[in-house]
């Protein structure tokens, strides 16, 4: 079984004056990623094979600036389109109150196209920070399983106990 996996942690605030540039980001990708997702023994637990596609980590920031949002969906979007074919389901953690720039929800503009691409039917697994309420007939209800379980607080058990959720919601 394969899975992709991938991060975009941003809680934005309107009032602060500065936007949050690509490079205010943490970027990891490959091995790095999944080492900064914190996941790769409850997926190796499963017998789940990991495609990393990105971990962008900006924190608590301003709004994020158009270009450095359309880099991090771009590339998310590029590993979907190369492993399509071989993915039995999708992994996310994403933070849930992301704000871009003329555009709204990072979030959730990343889940539809990522929708877009595969269809409605490949499980989709996200955990969310519940920072934002869901806002009906969109991101929360493209995924097949999300969960309010993890915040920048949580000790590490209780986000492994979701994380091994989300891997049983995939499978």
């Amino acid at each position: 079984m394969k899975v992709m996996i991938g991060t975009l942690y941003a809680e934005c605030n309107d009032q602060i004056p500065t936007r949050a540039r690509l490079e205010n980001f943490d970027l990891a990708r490959g091995e790095a990623c999944i080492d900064k997702m914190k996941i790769r023994s409850v997926f190796e637990q499963a017998q789940i094979t990991l495609i990393p596609a990105l971990y962008a980590d900006g924190g608590s920031t301003g709004v994020i600036e158009r270009p450095a949002y359309d880099y991090i969906e771009s590339q998310m979007l590029q590993t979907l389109k190369t492993h399509l074919h071989e993915l039995d389901g999708i992994y996310l953690f994403l933070h849930g109150a992301s704000e871009v720039e003329g555009m709204g929800s990072g979030e959730h503009r990343l889940l539809e196209k990522i929708r877009e691409l595969t269809g409605p039917y490949l499980p989709i697994a996200v955990t969310a920070d519940p920072a934002r309420q869901p806002v009906p007939g969109t991101m929360w209800n493209n995924a097949r399983s999300c969960a309010a379980t993890a915040n920048h607080r949580t000790p590490t058990p209780t986000r492994r106990n979701a994380e091994s959720r989300r891997c049983c919601a995939i499978c």
